[in-house]
């Protein structure tokens, strides 16, 4: 082998002495200089030799047919190799001790190790290690996005643990990000694998084949995720920018994908409540005590909450609905009659399953426990979360149909009549004269029965004239039922004295309620039943509304009518305006009444599991809980994975097709020349290497080990192949635009530079 040399200076000398030169029998020399010269610096004694031999090239031609008669020629991958040992070679552990000598070794031994490590991942990213990794990598990616979008479909959600949903709820920016990074990564691995199948086609088109240039510059450029601009060839334009939108939608799908999202849990529940409708119940619960419940009176001249709750019945008329505030609940416009649960265990964020054991236990025997609900059991154990909602679907509650009229009172015209009697109070004093009293029986006749209800007030003047008293006269029928006992579901109120006398029928109804327990809750009338209110509760509810209209009442005016008649927002008569307001009243008014029972009588016998008596109603409904966690996902969150990771299998699939039928055809020709000449010539198989894709060398499917590891995607080794000189002049003498566009449609390969004996460098030449 020919070793050519240079010396630095104005003259050849060799680096050796001639004794040396004689015991390299198969090295030669040839210089870059005369051979006059050669000769005089071979006359020169060694000492005068100065400067040090560059080594410039290496030519085999000339060999020395002693031992070394054969070529060794170093592959592309043991130049890289000892590139990478002569780097480590560069800097070896210094000799000696001290402080800095031992911190440079241990920098070196640092190197080292790193080197290796990066030895070791570069044999395992090595291009003919390609495919498996896109294969494995892909697949898996695949199959864990997929699996977790079938796993949600059937289950339709999976809530994480708790603890954690209560540190994403309580810090969602760092739970953001962190899920955004994880995301990043996947996409980032998926993205290198698609790359990784681009590149592998393209080194085997060069390998094998070849490409134009205007193909592998745009294959570059799409693998550094560039989009490509150019009219003259739009399908690379449509290319590179569906590579660039899938390989950058990856993230948004991975991060739609996990991001973990509210999850509302439905637990149905029962309980108990109390049973209005019930005669003996009633008689037990609606005492006297009762009837004399002590309301929330502000100070003079505020409106009590009753009379609020006449207002905003009245708002559903004129359309500016207002709220309700009872026992913690907001209602819009009207309670309906319900009394909501107040469940301080439930509502309670968060939750745990156990405890609601609270509500059979301490809860029962509290003193404030003064809720419908009694008994709040549920078949299921109820869920760990942010309690949400309450929805009670079969509430017992009430409404009241109201008409009133402004005709006033007629004596002996029914439905409500007066008589005036004469009422003669005796005088304890035998020796005095008793004392009369003008009185007015107000009486009513109660349906087709001859039962007539009567009530004695003792009034200055007749009820039927301007100046009349001021009072508020209610009368109810009661109406025998062998099922309930007696009851009333009408009653009649008079109400002198309000801008003038004012009558109004009221029939109350049972009605069954759902009640959403939101923030703002909704009561929803879904039907009535057709019982009557019992006696004694028609009697507390005209005691109420007598009650509310004394304490409306000043000298002069009427804070009731005086609000209708003054405020622009109720613009409706007086009587209409009146049936919203007692409407409203009443359901307040009985919501208000059941939260007013004493809980020793309401919950007795329940504390143990008793089967409830008739007097308690037995309520249905939904608890809802939130948590957070896997919600069911749309399709369209896996539409870049599926696209990223079906195009990396597709290319590469293609790719190992073509090879194995390029293997196949090169077996099959070698088979061909093999086989003895036949006798008939015209029966012999001539192999067809138009179509056999030729390696280096024009040897058929064998480039030499070192090209193997040639990656298209690494720009140190486009350099190293470009330099090769094989494509010099492709664009033009000098550098120019028209020059590169002229050279777009040349097609190149990797190939060996023609030198002396065909055997220069690897590098791009032409195909």
């Amino acid at each position: 082998m020919e070793l050519g040399f240079a010396l630095q200076g104005s003259s050849c000398k060799p680096s050796s002495s001639t004794s040396e030169l004689s015991q390299r029998r198969a090295t030669t020399y040839r210089p870059l200089c005369s051979a006059s010269e050669v000769a005089e610096s071979t006359l020169e004694p060694q000492e005068s030799l100065s400067t040090p031999v560059i080594v410039l090239e290496t030519n085999p031609t000339a060999m020395d047919p002693g031992p070394r008669h054969h070529m060794i020629r170093r592959s592309f991958e043991e130049f890289l190799s000892s590139e990478k040992e002569l780097e480590l070679a560069a800097s070896r552990p210094p000799v000696g001790r001290g402080k800095k000598k031992d911190k440079e070794n241990q920098s070196w031994y640092a190197r080292k190790v790193l080197l290796s490590l990066s030895s070791g991942l570069s044999n395992l990213t090595a291009p003919e290690k390609h495919p498996s990794i896109i294969v494995i990598g892909q697949l898996f990616l695949l199959t864990l996005a997929w699996s977790f979008y079938l796993v949600l479909l059937l289950k339709e959600s999976i809530p994480l643990p708790f603890y954690l949903a209560i540190r994403i709820r309580n810090d969602p920016t760092t739970f953001t990000l962190v899920l955004t990074l994880i995301s990043t990564a996947i996409s980032a691995l998926s993205s290198l694998m698609l790359s990784l199948s681009i590149r592998y086609a393209a080194n085997y088109y060069l390998l094998r084949r070849s490409l134009k240039v205007y193909t592998l510059g745009s294959t570059i450029k799409m693998l550094n995720n560039s989009v490509i601009f150019d009219p003259l060839h739009p399908s690379w334009t449509f290319i590179t920018l569906g590579v660039m939108i899938a390989v950058g939608t990856q993230t948004a799908g991975w991060s739609a994908l996990m991001t973990p999202v509210p999850i509302i849990t439905e637990t149905p529940v029962k309980g108990l409540e109390v049973e209005i409708t019930d005669n003996p119940s009633n008689a037990m619960y609606f005492t006297e005590s009762e009837l004399n419940v002590k309301f929330n009176r502000p100070e003079t001249g505020s409106l009590p909450s009753l009379m609020f709750s006449g207002f905003n019945g009245l708002t559903v008329q004129s359309g500016q609905p207002t709220m309700t505030n009872l026992n913690g609940w907001n209602f819009l416009n009207t309670t309906a009659g319900v009394l909501p649960p107040v469940l301080p265990i439930l509502i309670r964020d968060p939750i745990s399953p156990d405890q609601v054991k609270i509500l059979n236990t301490s809860s029962q025997n509290s003193s404030t426990w003064s809720i419908p609900i009694f008994s709040l059991t549920s078949k299921h154990p109820l869920p760990q979360g942010f309690a949400t909602n309450l929805v009670i679907h079969d509430h017992q509650g009430f409404t009241a149909d109201v008409s009133c009229s402004g005709s006033g009172i007629q004596v002996d015209i029914p439905p409500l009549n007066y008589t005036n009697q004469i009422i003669t109070i005796p005088n304890p004093d035998p020796y005095l004269m008793s004392s009369f009293m003008q009185a007015y029986e107000f009486s009513r006749i109660c349906g087709n029965t001859t039962h007539r209800s009567n009530v004695f007030y003792v009034l200055d003047n007749s009820p039927d004239i301007d100046n009349s008293p001021d009072m508020c006269i209610g009368l109810a029928c009661p109406i025998e039922s062998e099922k309930i006992g007696p009851t009333a579901n009408n009653i009649i109120i008079y109400m002198p004295n309000a801008l003038h006398a004012i009558s109004c029928n009221i029939s109350t109804q049972v009605t069954v309620v759902e009640v959403d327990y939101n923030n703002t809750a909704t009561p929803k009338v879904l039907s009535v039943r057709q019982n009557a209110w019992s006696n004694n509760l028609s009697d507390f509810i005209i005691t109420e509304l007598e009650r509310l209209f004394w304490y409306s009442q000043r000298t002069e005016s009427n804070d009731i009518f005086d609000l209708f008649s003054q405020s622009d927002l109720f613009a409706i008569g007086p009587v209409s305006s009146l049936e919203a307001f007692i409407k409203g009243f009443i359901e307040y008014t009985i919501s208000n009444l059941r939260g007013s029972l004493p809980p020793e009588q309401a919950i007795w016998g329940f504390a143990n599991h008793i089967q409830p008596p008739a007097q308690v109603h037995q309520i249905a409904g939904t608890y809802y809980t939130s948590t957070i966690g896997f919600g069911r996902r749309s399709l369209i969150a896996l539409l870049p994975i599926t696209v990223v990771g079906v195009a990396s299998l597709c290319i590469l699939s293609f790719i190992l097709f073509k090879k194995r039928r390029d293997n196949r055809v090169h077996n099959l020709q070698n088979l061909d020349l093999l086989k003895p000449l036949s006798e008939e010539p015209h029966l012999q198989l001539t192999p067809d290497t138009s179509i056999t894709p030729k390696g280096l060398d024009g040897e058929s499917y064998k480039p030499e080990r070192g090209v193997e590891i040639f990656d298209v995607g690494d720009p140190f080794h486009l350099l190293a192949v470009a330099s090769a000189g094989g494509i010099a002049g492709t664009f033009g003498d000098k550098f120019s635009e028209i020059g590169i566009k002229m050279g777009h449609a040349i097609r190149v390969k990797l190939g060996r530079v023609d030198e002396e004996g065909g055997t220069g460098r690897v590098g791009l030449v032409h195909a």
